[in-house]
């Protein structure tokens, strides 16, 4: 009888494992950062309508009305999630970066 011969390529569960959780590791996080993104997108766009039900602009209204609107609560919240969407979006491409929500945004130059 002749001997069985084993496969060239033989892993062991333990190596099958660990290149599992290697190569879900990174995926993990490019999906959570894209549901951050996603989050904040909605976020901001819900904020716009909100926005923009209180402070209906018609043909007529008187441009200091609507610059007087642009103070709102509602339009900054607005902003802030666009801003935080669009590190959010960047950060995908580049997983290693962190985003903090915490820190304070400023407009772009």
């Amino acid at each position: 009888m002749p001997a069985s011969r084993r496969p060239s390529f033989q892993f062991s569960l333990r190596t099958l494992l660990v290149a599992v959780v290697l190569f879900a590791g990174p995926l993990a996080r490019i999906a959570y950062l894209h549901n951050r993104a996603v989050y904040h997108e909605r976020a901001a766009k819900q904020y716009r309508a909100i926005w923009r039900a209180a402070h209906p602009i018609r043909d007529n209204t008187p441009i200091d009305e609507i610059v007087g609107s642009l103070g709102s609560d509602d339009l900054a919240k607005s902003a802030r999630h666009t801003m935080l969407a669009k590190q959010y979006r960047d950060a995908v491409y580049r997983p290693w970066r962190i985003v903090d929500e915490g820190q304070r945004l400023e407009w772009p130059e």
